[in-house]
């Protein structure tokens, strides 16, 4: 409880940042330093991805997942950045800001030295068009275009170094918005193309430290680090992107990618197995210290994690059958079988955060229960298989899943379906097929893992005015009025505690309509790596990064050249190299 107090307390001085009236120009030149300032340059990042993307756009159709964001955050910058470790707001593109009396008005001065790769100075002009680029029908992204093009007036360039944003409404997430969600891009590189076409299997140049350097679609993409990134001595860059290149891979199979990362093929693996991490790494190489293995602890949120059902159509528009299979997951087992209690239970959409409604029913294995909750939905008979039938028809959905670790727990759920009178068919899918089929609402579940915002916005997820629009996150249909109301009121919770208030309510709101089957989720990150990389005591940040634990590794550790040199030769004469703490607890209570 400690660690949230302070992760409110934080969060609400930030906070009230973006709600205060500044009238001045603000320059934030003394925060605390991100990277190490011992971080070399140099090396090669290696690194496995399960899929492909769909795309290398940012924008539009295919393009709304981890991966996209974080191949964008390579190569372009926002106008400011949040900081990692404290929250506060840090130069990015721009290197000063103003927030006018009205709280709706922003001023954003850009860095005269800030250019694109090609060498022109990034101009007021880009940041006009980035937005346009959002908004536009054209670009097919309606979440973004309806979130930007009803928060904001296209933003007005004030001189040669300067652009206003006027909110059209209040928010107090609004500086946040459009300070440090929207990616600039050069104008002069994008303008009078066919965004949809021309940039799906390209990530033109920007301002940021690494640019696309060639790709073989399907097996592997490649980003180079520019020797001419301008902001490389800016304060919030120092020690920070190190690689010469960084290498993504596809590998479908994880228990192929632990093979290959341990041949040496990959140069770090996130253990997302519990199993895993209990049975199966503590081999030779990593007694030897030749291989690292970390758990490290920190405040980075937890998202949604379970099984995403579709509420438009049946058997899930009813939430008797949603809350049945519910009762249905048996997470004791999968604890005690597969899992080995590494795991909390997670009984809110807003887990291990101020916002997680401490009232929520918790929802336990019980398929007594559940029975009860089908017969009142109708499933009451059963055919000569054994199948629940009603109207006719037996009760036979499809789940697809995107990765064959999951399939450990989701067969034991299919077993205990089927004594249920349920048939439920896993479909294993490419990832990037599977958000096709989601984004066009044909599906019946899902197993789906979302990552959380140190900031909450849960319009997108669960408002009902995305539940009838395609590409929107709210892929479950959900609709309730009172959801709706406490969105529609957020924007204007200045205040923390009221927002806190109004997201447990939201949270069991949610909750006991049962969009999801909930998972389980960690308070940590296990991570194992070659010992040929140097990485910040703390080894990733406070609050970690939306992008997941890759972003952290690709942004703040760095290739090492003596620990190379000592990993060669120490596997060479079969000599050990210290292993250190598996551990880590840094950030506790700092």
């Amino acid at each position: 409880m400690k660690h949230l107090l302070n992760l409110a307390i934080t969060i609400s001085l930030v906070c009230m940042l973006s709600g205060m009236s500044f009238a001045e120009w603000v320059t934030n030149e003394s925060f605390p330093q991100i990277g190490d300032s011992n971080a070399q340059k140099g090396g090669i990042l290696n690194d496995a991805i399960s899929s492909y993307p769909a795309t290398f756009r940012m924008h539009g159709p295919n393009s709304n997942t981890t991966f996209n964001s974080l191949m964008a955050g390579l190569v372009y910058q926002t106008l400011i950045s949040v900081h990692p470790n404290t929250l506060e707001f840090i130069p990015s593109l721009a290197d000063a800001w103003e927030i006018k009396e009205d709280n709706k008005t922003f001023l954003f001065r850009l860095n005269p030295n800030a250019r694109w790769a090609d060498g022109q100075p990034v101009t007021p002009e880009d940041v006009v068009y980035s937005f346009q680029l959002v908004i536009d029908p054209k670009t097919q992204d309606p979440y973004s275009a309806d979130l930007f093009g009803r928060l904001f007036e296209t933003p007005e360039i004030v001189d040669e170094h300067t652009v206003k944003f006027v909110a059209k409404t209040l928010h107090w997430r609004n500086f946040i918005f459009c300070g440090a969600n929207l990616p600039i891009v050069p104008a002069h590189t994008f303008r009078d193309k066919e965004y949809l076409t021309d940039f799906n299997w390209d990530l033109p140049n920007g301002s940021g430290p690494y640019k696309l350097d060639s790709f073989k679609k399907g097996n592997t993409i490649i980003f180079t680090r520019r020797d001419d990134f301008w902001g490389k001595d800016q304060r919030e860059n120092i020690g920070l992107y190190n690689f010469d290149q960084i290498k993504f891979t596809v590998v479908r199979d994880d228990a192929l990618t632990f093979e290959k990362f341990k041949k040496g093929e990959f140069d770090f693996y996130v253990v997302s197995m519990a199993k895993r991490w209990v049975e199966e790494t503590d081999f030779d190489k990593v007694q030897q210290g030749w291989i690292q293995k970390r758990k490290v602890f920190n405040l980075e949120p937890n998202g949604v994690y379970g099984l995403a059902l579709n509420m438009r159509r049946p058997p899930f528009d009813d939430v008797r059958v949603r809350k049945a299979f519910a009762y249905l997951y048996n997470r004791p087992v999968f604890m005690e079988k597969l899992f080995f209690h590494e795991y909390q239970n997670m009984y809110s959409y807003f887990p291990n955060s101020p916002y997680e409604n401490p009232n929520n029913e918790k929802i336990e294995y019980n398929p007594q229960k559940a029975q009860e909750l089908l017969a009142e939905a109708g499933w009451k008979d059963r055919d000569a298989q054994g199948l629940l039938v009603k109207d006719g028809k037996p009760f036979s959905v499809t789940l697809l899943y995107g990765d064959k670790v999951s399939e450990r727990h989701l067969t034991i759920y299919q077993e205990d379906l089927k004594k249920a009178g349920i048939d439920l068919k896993l479909k294993l899918m490419d990832y990037s097929a599977m958000y096709k089929l989601l984004d066009e609402r044909n599906f019946e579940m899902a197993n789906m893992a979302w990552n959380s915002l140190i900031f909450p916005n849960p319009e997108s997820s669960y408002h009902s005015k995305y539940a009838d629009i395609d590409q929107t996150n709210n892929i479950n249909g959900l609709k309730i009025p009172r959801v709706d109301e406490i969105l529609d009121q957020y924007p204007l919770m200045f205040d923390l505690n009221e927002r806190i208030a109004a997201l447990q309510e939201l949270d069991g709101l949610i909750y006991n309509e049962y969009p999801y089957v909930l998972n389980w989720y960690a308070p940590f990150n296990r991570v194992m790596y070659w010992n040929r990389f140097g990485m910040p005591e703390s080894y990733v940040t406070k609050y970690g990064s939306e992008l997941g634990i890759t972003d952290t590794i690709i942004s703040t550790w760095w290739y090492d050249a003596d620990k190379d040199t000592q990993l060669t030769q120490a596997m060479k004469a079969k000599t050990a190299l210290p292993v250190g703490e598996t551990d880590v607890h840094y950030w506790k209570n700092k």
